[in-house]
């Protein structure tokens, strides 16, 4: 069995008559690293954005139509002011690792 070389920081360096000499694990560790460098990033972005556009109006709703549950802080208003953060934090995300072809970041 020929030994498995350490496929992480050494992608970069691989040469392509060198990928045939992999063990099949090699290749799908290097395939799934690419893949998540990529999307990761994109996919917490989409998912907080997710979260502020929800938590935003819901906030804003319960801010100016008076429909806050009296909690100990209900007027610092954390709904609205998390939705506002979530939305801006998840859109700078998203924008910044969105995945482009043939560019890895």
């Amino acid at each position: 069995m020929i030994p498995s070389p350490h496929v992480d920081g050494m992608a970069a360096f691989l040469m392509p008559h060198q990928l045939t000499h992999l063990a099949p694990v090699d290749i799908l560790i290097l395939v799934l690293y690419f893949v998540v460098v990529i999307f990761i990033g994109f996919f917490v972005g989409g998912l907080t954005l997710l979260y502020g556009v929800v938590l935003l109006p819901y906030g804003a709703w319960a801010w100016f139509g008076q429909h806050e549950a009296q909690t100990v802080l209900h007027h610092l208003h954390p709904t609205f002011w998390w939705g506002l953060l979530l939305t801006v934090f998840g859109g700078f995300y998203t924008v910044r690792f969105r995945p482009r072809s043939g560019k890895i970041s």
